[in-house]
């Protein structure tokens, strides 16, 4: 016979309604469990004599015992030889329940009462039942292979492979949960913000094109049609004056990894900025201070030597959203011109004829891992930079967030699977526990690499379910 696990509930010293609410639940549990089904039975028996009258029985079964404190107690030395036992106690727990529990070598000790009646309590029945399964599954390992407990891949989320699936993994548990509701606050705060946006894009979308073209013309001398393109743009600007009085800007801070691009994408997307050209990620990393002045405010021929005419990204996104990724790591230089920006929309422009610069209203998203409150009392960040951001959002860690974290691994297997054109179907649970004992000190995109090299590990050996030898972490 293949294995089975027996569970054996000892009657004696419990009552009939905590017999039958323990009986209950366990066996809740087995029909739940498709892989446990067929291989647990319960029993309740009125005493330990009865048990060993049965005797170990067949080598494959294993015999987990569930008993009372006060049943522990007196026959902690009758059932020496039992190696499973589970304690249970009523009325809170006491020194003497632990002492009983540690004698007998208890794997569990959980409160009875609290799985029936009025002081029922959910948590307690679900503590039960995870140290249950996880206990019966270790038994039964040793009759059946790995890849016979397993959950498929889309167990938790069902997901397609629509990009905008990509945002499921922000919701869930309560810290994420958290999160999710200021940037929905934020998102209402801002909409009639980004509708202003929506419409001067609009009225100057034909100008920003010209100028992208003049950028990269081969023409010599392009600066005085540059010249009055901006003037135009800015002349919308003023006829828009009540709409923009002061920019928005939305500061996302957490670790690197933890999920602050998604969230940017996300709250842009909600405000309408869906369409690839009206949304830009800037990463402000490992780029020169003088480049990165380039890159964000643009420049004109003559501004220094070898410059060239550039639109610049505040410019050339007039109207739309613009994600400045770890703006922690900029230096002064670029400091004070977003600080300008962020004081009267103003982009100084390095050789532009008017040394104010030119009005842009858009969307200024940042993010940052460092903390800028910190940073500013060092001396390496403008506390006054700081203090112009609209709204900031704390974007957690992903061991905060655990207790999603089936979630977000349902929903990585089966992204990764399809753009990995890989034919995983299922993962064992002895993976999923591997996965979960790691901290994840990258975050959510740590998870992301170790779930991509599963799935490659696993079809490297032909197979359609990740195994724990699959996990490399």
């Amino acid at each position: 016979m293949a294995g089975k696990v027996e569970l054996v509930i000892m009657g004696k010293a419990l009552t009939e309604e905590d017999t039958g609410a323990l009986k209950n639940v366990l066996e809740s549990l087995i029909q739940n469990k498709a892989d446990l089904r067929d291989k647990v039975e319960v029993s309740v028996k009125d005493s330990y004599e009865e048990v060993q009258k049965k005797g170990e029985g067949p080598k494959e079964a294993v015999r987990i015992l569930l008993v009372s404190n006060g049943y522990c107690k007196a026959n902690s030395k009758t059932m020496e030889g039992e190696k499973n036992i589970c304690v249970f106690f009523k009325d809170g727990l006491t020194p003497d329940v632990v002492r009983n529990a540690q004698k007998c070598g208890a794997f569990g000790v959980f409160p009875v009462d609290r799985f029936y009646g009025e002081k029922k309590e959910y948590a307690e029945i679900a503590r039960f039942e995870t140290v249950m399964k996880r206990v019966i599954r270790n038994k039964l390992a040793a009759y059946y292979p790995e890849s016979e407990f397993f959950k498929r891949i889309d167990w938790k989320v069902s997901k397609t492979d629509d990009a905008r699936d990509d945002y499921l993994s922000l919701f869930a548990d309560t810290s994420s949960h958290e999160t999710m509701v200021k940037a929905r606050q934020v998102i209402r705060a801002t909409k009639n913000y980004s509708g202003c946006l929506d419409k001067f894009h609009s009225g100057v979308r034909d100008k920003l094109k010209k100028l992208h073209e003049l950028e990269t013309s081969e023409k010599q001398n392009v600066e005085k049609e540059a010249v009055h393109l901006l003037k135009e743009i800015e002349k919308r600007s003023n006829e828009m004056e009540a709409s923009f009085r002061k920019p928005i800007t939305i500061l996302l801070t957490g670790p690197t990894g933890c999920g602050k691009t998604l969230l940017a994408e996300y709250m842009a997307r909600e405000l309408g900025f869906c369409a690839p050209e009206r949304f830009a990620k800037i990463s402000l990393v490992n780029t020169s201070e003088n480049l990165l002045e380039s890159e964000l405010f643009g420049t004109f021929e003559g501004a220094f030597t070898g410059a060239k005419f550039r639109i610049g990204k505040m410019v050339s996104m007039a109207g739309s959203a613009v994600f400045l990724d770890e703006i922690g790591e900029i230096g002064a230089s670029v400091q004070a011109k977003l600080l300008t920006y962020l004081d009267d929309l103003r982009v100084i422009i390095d050789g532009y004829s008017d040394p104010r610069g030119v009005k842009i209203p858009l969307l200024l998203i940042a993010a940052t891992n460092r903390d800028l409150q910190v940073e500013a009392k060092r001396g390496n960040f403008r506390n006054d930079l700081y203090q112009r951001f609209s709204y900031e959002i704390k974007v957690p860690a992903l061991k905060e967030r655990m207790s999603d974290f089936r979630y977000m691994l349902s929903y990585l297997l089966q992204k990764k699977n399809i753009e990995q054109g890989a034919g995983i179907a299922r993962i064992s649970l002895r993976a999923i526990e591997k996965l979960e004992s790691h901290d994840y000190p990258g975050n959510f995109r740590e998870l992301e690499r170790v779930v991509k090299t599963a799935i490659m590990n696993a079809e490297m050996e032909e197979r359609d379910i990740v195994l724990s030898e699959d996990v490399v972490i």
